[in-house]
């Protein structure tokens, strides 16, 4: 994934510019959702991950069932358009990383 955080292993002054790096731990996007009043707004950090589709996932938080889909099926099963638009770049994403 192309990202402006600069490995440990650069000098701390690095010039400010996108590198490509593989293994990347970090989210590639952060998106902010009003869920009414003035104090109440849902914070999500989105993350690529690969996986292996022969292994069960591990259990998630009691209140979420885990489930794993496509690419397509992802992006149809979203409530809203910002969320797509998400997807959609995640996937820009992992084709880019594939292609280089």
């Amino acid at each position: 994934m192309t990202t402006r955080a600069p490995p440990a292993t650069e000098a701390a002054k690095c010039r400010d510019k996108p590198r490509l790096h593989h293994g990347v731990c970090e989210p590639f996007m952060v998106t902010c959702r009003p869920l009414g009043g003035v104090d109440n707004l849902k914070i999500i950090w989105w993350y690529i991950a690969a996986i292996d589709e022969d292994e069960s996932p591990s259990a998630g938080e009691k209140q979420f069932e885990i489930q794993w889909f496509g690419f397509e099926k992802a992006q149809s099963r979203l409530t809203f358009a910002m969320d797509r638009d998400v997807v959609r770049k995640a996937i820009q994403i992992f084709d880019a990383s594939y292609a280089a």
